[in-house]
Parts: structure tokens; sequence; C-alpha cells
């Protein structure tokens, strides 16, 4: 799907944020700059002593306006699916018809009641620049790939291509357990590029679930001597829990999407 990668958008800078020093001393010198001349020297004098209290109110001013620039900012940033999150991503989904998915659904019958797990906002963000590929009424690539990412929450990720005139097929790549797809999930993904509103006359469409190539991962550490193995064996293993769980897309090799591979770490001291 060709959609940009929102993660490599470097960050916008709507109001600049100077460091408090800098802004600290423009203050000082806007405020010496209201007295007469022959005044001036002496109310230098008097802000060179942080034990003044027209110098603390003046650092106190100072703290609120860096606080002011970087609300701004993050208000910036709310409205932009770039950088946006929670309630304020939701808003601009709704602004492209796209609605946040619900990955498993409420359960009220349990003790406590289990709340609905949505989709997270990563996946979000990047199905609502990609609603403009589900616009398109001649069944290009994007548009079967949105429209079966948007069918369930169950989806993790989709591919489509044709292997010949007239003749779609759509992988699709499950989130839960291994990645295979069943068939309940392909039956849904079927109905929703199937209808009307969305496949093209001409096309015949099949859906179909991603092979699952599992792998095992093997790292051996070196670290200095010292005392403190375990911490690093264990900074390094949550690091590949989070590169496996995050690779999770079609054409990337992956076993299991929300469960660690089978990784075996042995940790060994360098010679010194």
């Amino acid at each position: 799907m060709a959609v940009i990668d929102l993660s490599q958008l470097p960050p916008p800078q709507i109001v600049d944020v100077p460091d408090f020093e800098t802004l600290l001393s423009e203050r000082k010198a806007e405020f010496v700059a209201l007295f007469p001349a022959e005044e001036q020297e002496a109310v230098a004098r008097t802000l060179a002593l942080e034990s003044e209290p027209v110098v603390k109110m003046l650092q106190e001013n100072v703290y609120r306006e860096l606080l002011l620039r970087q609300r701004i900012n993050e208000a910036a940033k709310a409205v932009m699916v770039a950088y946006s999150g929670g309630d304020d991503l939701d808003n601009l989904g709704a602004i492209n018809n796209v609605q946040r998915r619900v990955i498993t659904a409420a359960d009220d019958t349990t003790t406590p009641p289990t709340e609905a797990v949505m989709e997270s906002d990563a996946d979000y963000r990047q199905r609502i620049p990609a609603a403009f590929e589900g616009m398109s009424v001649a069944g290009p690539v994007g548009a079967y790939e949105y429209h079966a990412l948007s069918s369930d929450g169950r989806v993790a990720d989709a591919s489509a291509f044709s292997p010949s005139p007239a003749e779609v097929v759509v992988t699709i790549l499950a989130r839960d357990g291994d990645g295979t797809a069943p068939e309940d999930l392909l039956q849904v993904v079927g109905e929703a590029l199937n209808d009307e509103a969305v496949r093209p006359v001409a096309d015949r469409v099949s859906v179909r679930s991603a092979e699952i190539v599992p792998y095992e991962i093997d790292a051996v550490l070196y670290v200095y001597p010292g005392p403190a193995k375990e911490p690093i064996l264990a900074a390094a293993k949550r690091r590949v829990r989070h590169t496996s769980t995050s690779s999770v897309a079609w054409g990337v090799t992956c076993g299991c999407p929300r469960s660690m591979p089978l990784c075996m770490f042995r940790a060994s001291s360098a010679l010194s």
C-alpha cells in the first residue's frame, strides 16, 4: 500500500522553544530597558542577584512561558495524524471516515467486566491516510488491502495481487496465534471485499491465509567482566520481544505475532 511512513516524518516545531537561560536573559534585558537610562545599570546589578524577589518572579514567568510554548507545540501535533494519539487521533480518523477497529470486544459477563481491546494508535495511524486508497472504484492493490485491514480487528496485515486478468488474491495475516487466519476470519474478509460498493464488477476475489514460517533466534551476548550480567540479558530479551512483535507484516518473517519466538540466550564474558 503506497502510504507515507509517518514514523519518518520530522516533528513539527510550530513555536520555537529556547532553553531556560536564554529566555531568562532576554526577559532580564527587556526588563532593564523599561527603566530610564540613568537607572539601568543599578537595575542590571539587582538582576544579577539570584536572591532578589524580582529575579524569582522573572524565573517563574520564564518557566510558565516555556510551558505555554510546549503546550502550543503539543496542541499542533494533536491535529497531525503522524503525532496524534488517543481521542485526538479518533477525531482525525473521523475526518476520513475511518473508525478505530475493535480487536477484542468488551465482555460485561466477567467479574470485573473485561474492557474492549482496541486497535493501537500505530496501526490506526497507518490506516487513516490509506482511506483514500479505499475510495478508488477501479480495484487497485491499495484499495483491496485497505478494505481487508478494515474488515475485522483480527486482521494484522493483508496483501493483494492479481495472478491473471480480473482475478484478485488477497492474503491475510491474522493477529492471533501464529498468524494463520481461521476460516471464519477469511469468510468475514471475503464478504467485505466482495461487497458491491468495494469490488469492481469484473473482478473475482479470493481470500486465503498467509503461510507462516516459524523461526528461532539464538543470540550470544559478549559482555565485559562484571557482576551485572542478568540485567543485560533481560534487556536483550525485551528488545528481541519488541522487535519480533513489532515486525508483524506481510513480507516479514515472523512466526509468533503476539508471543515471543523461541529465543535462546547465552551470556559470555569477553576476555580481557
